[in-house]
């Protein structure tokens, strides 16, 4: 009998032992995998399904071969090539990168995928992590001819031309879209165009797309050069046949620069579609929308190009002529709050440029923002006549002016706007309303006629022409005019409680009761329908009736002066002269120069005095 092994022997027989098994298993899995036969081997009818452009076959074959751990890092890499055929950039980034995983335990691994990769990244403009992607894939195989194509296209972009032509001449010569043909025509074509030479770059842009029609790239980059030489027709026609590739996927920056070739044109039902072709394909395109939002200005579409621009200024807000074009749709489309405070961003990212004063400018003059306007003003007394401003824009300004009192400032910005447009009906209503302000009743009618001829659906301004009217003491010529702003608008209250008091004034006392008792019923606590009434009633020497409806309007609006002065008359027609003379007296502590209070005082010392 032999000696026992020692522990030692014994650790390395438990370890050999237990290698064996180990490898069993390994024996035992590989056992497991598929065997196929040329005929059978998924990922040779993958490959040889892509380059006929069965793009769903080819998909499915690798899959097959992903499913079955079969060759696994050029399955994974022949499923990237199929996303880039379909257009699918994101999908197909991480398949390159698990090609480029899987080819670690491979043999002289698998340089093709990190080549797919990098070209991949050129696409997507990621062009140093590219670069680094390419370099691996020629440290791995130098005579690899994809990345020496990508190779090249990296030293164009760096503006290395002729070391980027050395790369190309690997290329030369080859027969194909199987043996890269196609790849050295495009990367030519490249070459020639960032020298200038359109000839030479049509010349190789075109035989890249008819070696291999289906990659989008080629039928863009015929588009791109078509654009450059000022063909637009040509380079419509090259785009229209790329995007009707077999598997194409249409990118949105290719629908994008479709629909700009169509707009250059004059295609614009077109030039529309595509654009929305590509904010559909892809909601953050923001150059699209940007496009998108020009042709719906260009054609007057002010609304839905506000709607557009608000989406491109959630991506890129510090885009100064964006903002610009948002307030300008703004301003057409009488947005003039929103269109301020876009105005204000691009005044704060270029606050000495005219066009940010021009915009600010006029929204804020429109608004109804007391400090926005006060800005807006000082703004447009010093920005240049030049602009393009409109009419409305000195009509505003004239109102401004009109409100600090100024007249003849208003009456000149009045002149600019009439010079601009003689019909314009805002600058004759304008004039009627300072003309009023200057106690010219005559020249304001003469005004508010004119803005009525011109804008005969203007509520306000039938109730200005009514109000001159009455100035001018024509109160039953004043009635008519409010009858008319009411017609256009019935829920006036104001025109309803002066056409009340021009039937009051007018002893018409049944119509003008009538008016305020309709005010009365929207409006409960109104105090100038209380008081109206009150004076109605007065007027009829119903003093009681007179002094509850005027009781009213002073619990309503205890600090106005005409409620109390109203008061002491319906007191003073009741012979309570003590309390007509503290209610003249709370009056004229309110107001003055209140006209009623000293026309009541008057009568109440004559009453007393003739009493005494």
């Amino acid at each position: 009998m032999g000696a026992a092994p020692s522990p030692t022997s014994s650790n390395r027989l438990h370890a050999l032992c237990l290698g064996l098994a180990l490898l069993l298993v390994a024996a035992g899995a590989a056992a497991e995998k598929h065997t196929y036969t040329l005929d059978e081997d998924p990922i040779r009818l993958g490959f040889k399904a892509l380059e006929a452009g069965r793009l769903g076959e080819a998909r499915a074959e690798f899959q097959r071969a992903v499913d079955a751990d079969h060759q696994i890092h050029r399955a994974w890499f022949g499923l990237a090539e199929v996303a880039v055929r379909e257009g699918r950039y994101a999908d197909a980034e991480p398949l390159y990168r698990d090609a480029v995983d899987a080819q670690q335990g491979v043999r002289g691994g698998y340089p093709e995928a990190s080549a797919g990769l990098g070209l991949l990244l050129l696409r997507l403009g990621r062009d140093l992590e590219a670069d680094m992607e390419l370099d691996r894939a020629l440290a791995g195989d130098d005579r690899l001819w994809t990345a020496h194509y990508g190779k090249a296209r990296v030293l164009l972009l760096q503006g290395q031309r002729e070391l980027a032509r050395r790369h190309l001449e690997r290329g030369e010569g080859r027969h194909g879209a199987a043996d890269g043909e196609d790849l050295y025509h495009h990367g030519m074509a490249l070459y020639y165009l960032s020298g200038g030479d359109l000839d030479g770059a049509e010349r190789e842009a075109l035989l890249a797309l008819h070696v291999n029609p289906i990659d989008p790239a080629y039928g863009d980059l015929v588009g791109r050069i078509y654009e450059e030489r000022n063909e637009p027709a040509l380079a419509i026609t090259a785009y229209e046949k790329a995007l009707l590739a077999p598997g194409r996927v249409p990118s949105p920056p290719g629908l994008h620069t479709l629909g700009r070739l169509y707009q250059k044109v004059g295609r614009y039902d077109e030039a529309r579609d595509h654009y929305l072709r590509a904010v559909a394909a892809d909601s953050t395109y923001a150059p699209a929308l940007k496009d998108l939002a020009g042709l719906l200005r260009l054609a007057g579409r002010h609304e839905q190009a506000a709607r557009v621009l608000l989406r491109y200024v959630t991506l890129a807000p510090r885009d100064l002529a964006v903002l610009l074009d948002l307030a300008d749709s703004c301003y057409e489309i009488g947005r003039y709050a929103q269109g301020l405070e876009v105005a204000r961003a691009a005044r704060a990212l270029a606050p000495d440029r005219t066009e940010t004063g021009f915009a600010l400018a006029r929204c804020g003059i429109h608004t109804h923002e007391a400090e926005a306007r006060d800005e807006a003003a000082a703004l447009m007394t010093v920005l240049p006549d030049s602009l393009a401003w409109r009419p409305r824009d000195f009509v505003a300004l004239a109102a401004w002016f009109r409100e600090q009192g100024r007249y003849a400032d208003a009456e000149t910005q009045i002149e600019r706007a009439l010079a601009v447009d003689p019909e314009a009906p805002g600058a004759h209503f304008q004039r009627g309303l300072v003309e009023l302000k200057r106690g010219r009743p005559a020249a304001a009618i003469d005004a508010l006629e004119r803005a009525a001829a011109r804008d005969p659906d203007s509520p306000v301004t039938f109730i200005n022409l009514g109000i001159a009217r009455f100035q001018a003491g024509d109160y039953l010529a004043a009635a008519p005019e409010f009858e008319r702003a009411l017609a256009l608008n019935p829920e006036l209250t104001v025109a309803r409680l002066l056409l009340a008091q021009a039937y009051a004034v007018s002893d018409s006392l049944a119509a003008a009761e009538e008016q305020y008792s309709r005010v009365l019923e929207a409006e409960p606590d109104n105090a100038r329908a209380l008081r109206g009434l009150g004076f109605c009633h007065v007027r009829r020497a119903s003093y009681e009736e007179a002094a509850g409806y005027y009781r009213r309007a002073i619990e309503v609006a205890p600090e106005e002066a005409d409620g109390w002065a109203g008061l002491g008359n319906a007191y003073l027609g009741q012979s309570d002269f003590a309390a007509a003379r503290a209610a003249f007296e709370r009056a004229r502590a309110l107001d003055p120069d209140n006209a009623t209070m000293r026309k009541g005082l008057e009568l109440l010392e004559e009453a007393e005095s003739a009493g005494g």
